[in-house]
């Protein structure tokens, strides 16, 4: 389901809001007919061994009081992605992302501030490992993003990408909010994102979700597209985290390193 208020995330585009220097395309209304702005619904490596991604069914965000705040430890409302691609038993997995001393200056954090909004967001780097926390407000807003237009050493995204089909990341969060890995091509209008879930428990240890590119799915102004073209990987422009899950309340997620993964 998409999420309220993840609307003012994808209008960000439209407007040209954007920190990744990815030149401007056609208007919205030549990609996507009558659409509903009303709407809302937000080092190389050896082959790696990689388990099976959790299947086991979660609440869903429909079965949750809406105005309640999460809890810090546990909170309901986690999806996984319906019909999720099965993960191989093994995978060929390179680096791409290892948050070293010039992160930050890669990375950058997109409150709904730009729109009004009462949302805050931050990243922190220390010790390889990124920090992203701050307080979600859905109050004429609800989603705080980091994203980036480059890998480490400078590296483009679809030389670094090539020949991906998975993503896998190294994370952990103490209160298991919806996060979702977000990217754009230039293959479709600025206003169009794909998303999928990052299956994140609340149990505060790291884990290593693995997603498929396969499964992205197009929104336009927070409603789901799936008659847009998919997610063109050679066109790749931006990649980044998101939470836009209709929740009020703190949030911390700390990410260790992301991974490019491809089947041997």
């Amino acid at each position: 389901m998409a999420v309220p208020l993840l609307a003012a995330a994808l209008v960000l585009s439209a407007c040209g809001v954007s920190d990744d220097g990815a030149e401007p395309v056609e208007p919205v209304e030549s990609v996507v007919d009558d659409v509903d702005v009303t709407t809302s619904s937000t080092d190389s490596s050896p082959t790696t061994s990689v388990s099976e991604a959790d299947s086991s069914p979660a609440t869903s965000l429909s079965e949750v009081d809406p105005d309640r705040s999460p809890p810090t430890t546990e909170t309901a409302g986690l999806e996984s992605t319906a019909e999720a691609t099965p993960v191989p038993a093994e995978l060929t997995c390179w680096r791409v992302e290892d948050f070293g001393e010039e992160a930050a200056e890669r990375w950058r954090v997109i409150n709904d501030g730009v729109m009004g909004g009462l949302s805050e967001g931050f990243t922190e780097f220390s010790g390889g490992v990124a920090t992203f926390s701050g307080t979600i407000n859905t109050n004429g807003g609800g989603f705080s993003m980091i994203r980036t237009s480059v890998f480490r050493n400078d590296e483009q995204l679809g030389d670094a990408l090539e020949g991906a089909e998975f993503i896998r990341l190294r994370v952990r969060s103490a209160n298991g909010r919806r996060y979702e890995f977000t990217v754009q091509d230039m293959a479709t209008n600025t206003a169009v994102m794909h998303f999928v879930d990052i299956p994140v428990s609340s149990e505060g240890a790291w884990q290593e979700p693995v997603i498929a590119l396969a499964d992205l799915e197009a929104r336009v102004f927070g409603t789901d597209r799936p008659n847009l073209p998919a997610f063109n990987l050679d066109e790749i422009s931006t990649f980044g985290i998101i939470l836009a899950d209709g929740f009020d309340g703190p949030f911390s997620l700390e990410v260790d390193r992301i991974d490019a993964c491809a089947r041997p």
